[in-house]
């Protein structure tokens, strides 16, 4: 939906907030969303590319599934540990 001063409500985000476009004045167009308070600029198209704008994104999913998966590892580290030792973190069930 468009208003008079040619913001464009693009729709909810899904943390709730909503992405707004608006023309940036270079012939592209500037994103934000309204997530945090006061909005937030997340994309100008005239100065990123949207190549780039995609780099980042995907180098910061890799960088928070990394940091999940080595979550992942030292819990299993820390159960295996347990078990060793005799200590236990999960009861295990006999087979």
């Amino acid at each position: 939906m468009e208003n008079n001063n040619k913001t464009e409500d693009l729709g909810s985000t899904p943390k709730g907030g909503h992405l707004f476009r608006e023309p940036d004045g270079a012939g592209g167009y500037a994103y934000w969303t309204d997530e945090i308070s006061g909005g937030i600029k997340i994309w100008t198209t005239s100065l990123v590319d949207e190549g780039t704008l995609l780099m980042a994104m995907t180098c910061e999913h890799r960088r928070r599934h990394e940091a999940y998966m080595k979550d992942i590892r030292d819990k299993e580290a820390r159960i295996d540990e347990a078990g060793a030792t005799g200590g236990s973190f999960i009861k295990r069930r006999s087979k």
